[in-house]
């Protein structure tokens, strides 16, 4: 994965810092609450699959954020990443880790989509047609939402390893931001 490769860059690097004062932490941390606040409630709705490699779905999510977007994670990840590089001070780096990571999850996304059409055939194809893949659409899907979310304790269980990288990732912000340090 090309995650600790562009977060290694941006923590350590030195070139074009911006000075913006406290700009770019105000919307470092926005970007990383909503990030992390789409994260956990997407995975209220998938649950711990989202965190399995493979043919692991067990059941078509169309609740909760994906009743709005088939790939919310994703774009909760891109929040969260977006944060970190603003919190990093290089938000000329942010368009390059951004275009990294598209090229990463469209390239997962489309493996993941024909999976999904295989396995879950029409109602799957139905979904395709009602919720688009990036930007999302104001009102929900039509149709029933069977699932209910799984209970908050579980998913910041499960997410709890992604929730130690965030606080790592800012403490390393922060600690870059008092420091100086940079490696190149």
């Amino acid at each position: 994965m090309i995650w600790p490769l562009l977060g290694f860059f941006a923590l350590f690097c030195g070139w074009g810092g911006w000075e913006g004062g406290p700009l770019p932490w105000i919307w470092g941390f926005a970007l990383l609450v909503v990030g992390t606040w789409l994260r956990i409630w997407s995975i209220r709705y998938i649950g711990g699959a989202a965190r399995t490699k493979g043919k692991k779905a067990k059941r078509l999510i169309v609740s909760g954020p994906f009743a709005y977007v088939r790939n919310p994670i994703y774009i909760a990840n891109f929040f969260v990443f977006s944060g970190f590089i603003l919190l990093c001070g290089l938000p000329w780096f942010l368009p390059l880790a951004l275009g990294f990571l598209f090229i990463q999850y469209s390239l997962i996304v489309t493996f993941e989509e024909d999976l999904l059409k295989e396995k879950f055939g029409q109602p799957y194809l139905d979904y395709l047609k009602e919720v688009p893949r990036w930007i999302p659409k104001l009102r929900r899907r039509s149709g029933p939402s069977p699932q209910s979310p799984y209970p908050l304790g579980r998913v910041l269980r499960w997410e709890r390893g992604g929730i130690l990288n965030l606080v790592l990732m800012v403490g390393l912000a922060i600690l870059k931001e008092i420091t100086g340090l940079h490696l190149f």
